[in-house]
């Protein structure tokens, strides 16, 4: 079991990866750490990009699960990320709200969320 609580509250701050403040990247990779795995060092500011291009290091899935990434579309040439803690929570790190647990049925989230993602490794 992996512990995530303590994260929660802390500031966004850009191309953070904390402790004190985190980006969303910078936290989805303490995150993914503490679970054990090591996700690789891309650029936090394309990493929807880097999924597209790594595409080798990363499994579309349907039904998401503890760890997988969650890309959101947040605006019509921005994404966002986060990663699950559970089958229907995700842990997010934003500029307006800092580090959240938030429901993917969530309205703001619900219909932007362009994929669950898989990280295989190498």
């Amino acid at each position: 079991m992996f512990r995530y609580e303590d994260l929660i509250g802390r500031p966004y701050r850009k191309n953070a990866a904390g402790p004190e403040a985190y980006s969303c990247y910078g936290l989805v990779r303490e995150v993914s750490r503490r679970m054990g795995n090591t996700l690789p060092d891309y650029d936090q500011v394309c990493l929807a990009a880097a999924i597209d291009s790594h595409k080798n290091d990363f499994a579309s899935v349907s039904r998401p699960r503890i760890g997988d990434l969650v890309v959101i579309k947040t605006r019509p040439r921005e994404r966002h990320i986060g990663i699950m803690v559970d089958g229907s929570r995700f842990i997010q790190c934003t500029r307006l709200s800092g580090t959240e647990v938030v429901g993917i049925g969530y309205p703001f989230y619900s219909n932007r969320i362009e994929g669950y993602y898989r990280y295989r490794g190498k």
